[in-house]
């Protein structure tokens, strides 16, 4: 893969626990990727949308190791110094994914090369499939732990274009969506029925994914995706009875609160050293990476295949003592120049070809927006993320290793799936206060 492909790997997790804050708490995980209910608020919605079945789960291919290339790509196009940063390659990867059905000619050439897309349908099959198996991983274990799974698609059209066959029968059968038709002359009302149905799929932690500036009266079509995830530690962190220091990328020490624990997994290599905390049900973890020299120096590792190595195996079984500090964070922004800068030119210019999601209108993409928080306490973690981009028209057993990993400088954070190592969120802590 050369180092231009962006290669995104879609997932989508959730879980919760007793004792967790309200961050943590998340509404009842979906079961599927619902999306007929389109407007909340609205009854009696007309919808296009394909006769067809979603497909069932097959084989998620390459797309976790392909996926952790592309999440390094990202977090790396974002990083621009010394900050707090979050986001859900998932999120982002499966709302590029539903627009790419949708394009043609060197627009669909372009996404493709970001996506690492080879063949549409079998890269469809893969997503699918991946997004399923991520959301199998809710469930309630021992002791009344839940891990909770919230993961949702939705898109918003113009009432009176007509949207092509093949690309309704794409988005029921890979995404599980249709399309809900609207009339974007009242442009308030779609974007409070947007809002509102982001802020019902990340537990009220997103309430505003996109306003009135973005979403106007020659909006043609808004494509969305929500996650959010809440999980119980395995074996909860214990809370320091005193502030301890943290230093910051700026070199400012702060006081900050501290959690500590016991992990069993060790990672090292010529730019970081990390461990992993356990969730509940042993599917998903925290990788928490702390920098041999930097945070970019790490990223510019992972981006060239570092983070795909790290998740696809070779920890060590070792006996970790951690001390990180417990943190919230949250971003958001645009995405548009960092596409572009990862080779998608014409999709936001009147070189665009969406044809083959209408032939009503020539489209362009006219904005990409995303918003992602994680929170990590003693108990363990909730994040959320949505991702919206809107169409316009175009003008185990006792280790003999024993490692000390203490996390009081600036560190990344990987959550991930273990056994397809996919990446569900990845960020950096500047500040954890």
């Amino acid at each position: 893969m050369n180092s231009s492909q962006l290669n995104l790997a879609p997932t989508g997790l959730g879980p919760t626990g007793p004792g967790l804050s309200r961050r943590a708490l998340l509404a009842a995980a979906v079961a599927a990727f619902p999306v007929a209910a389109g407007l909340s608020g609205c009854t009696n919605v007309a919808e296009a949308r394909s006769s067809l079945d979603r497909l069932p789960a097959s084989d998620p291919g390459d797309q976790p190791r392909r996926g952790a290339d592309g999440a390094a790509r990202l977090a790396q196009g974002l990083w621009t110094g010394p900050e707090n940063l979050v986001l859900s390659p998932l999120s982002i990867q499966l709302a590029l994914s539903m627009v790419r059905n949708g394009a043609a000619g060197q627009t669909a050439a372009e996404l493709d090369q970001l996506l690492g897309i080879d063949d549409l349908d079998a890269y469809n099959s893969e997503m699918n499939t991946l997004a399923q198996l991520i959301q199998s991983r809710a469930g309630t274990f021992g002791d009344e732990k839940e891990v909770r799974v919230e993961l949702a698609n939705a898109m918003w059209g113009q009432k009176d274009i007509t949207w092509a066959e093949p690309f309704l029968d794409a988005l029921a059968q890979y995404y599980g969506v249709g399309v809900n038709l609207v009339d974007f002359a009242d442009n308030g009302g779609a974007v409070r029925a947007i809002n509102s149905w982001t802020e019902d799929h990340t537990d009220g932690l997103i309430e505003e994914i996109v306003t009135p500036e973005l979403v106007t009266q020659d909006t043609k079509m808004v494509l969305v995706n929500a996650m959010a995830i809440a999980a119980s530690w395995r074996v909860p962190l214990v809370e320091l009875p005193e502030p301890a220091p943290f230093t910051t990328g700026q070199g400012e020490q702060v006081e900050t609160t501290m959690l500590t624990g016991t992990t069993t997994a060790w990672w090292s290599d010529e730019v970081c050293e990390a461990t992993r905390i356990g969730c509940v049900g042993g599917d998903l973890a925290l990788a928490v990476v702390r920098p041999r020299d930097s945070v970019a120096e790490v990223l510019d590792h992972w981006a060239d295949g570092g983070l795909a190595e790290m998740l696809g195996g070779g920890w060590q079984k070792a006996q970790v003592r951690l001390e990180l500090p417990a943190w919230e964070q949250e971003w958001h922004g645009s995405l548009i120049d960092l596409l572009a800068g990862l080779g998608v030119k014409t999709a936001f210019t009147n070189q665009a070809d969406f044809s083959a999601m209408t032939s009503d209108e020539s489209l362009l993409i006219g904005f990409v927006e995303h918003r992602a928080v994680l929170s990590v306490d003693r108990h363990g973690l909730s994040a959320a993320a949505a991702t919206a981009i809107g169409m316009e028209p175009t003008s185990a057993e006792v280790p003999e290793i024993t490692e000390e990993l203490t996390l009081d400088r600036d560190f990344l954070h990987v959550l991930h799936d273990r056994t397809t190592g996919t990446v569900l969120f990845l960020g950096a802590v500047n500040d954890p206060r």
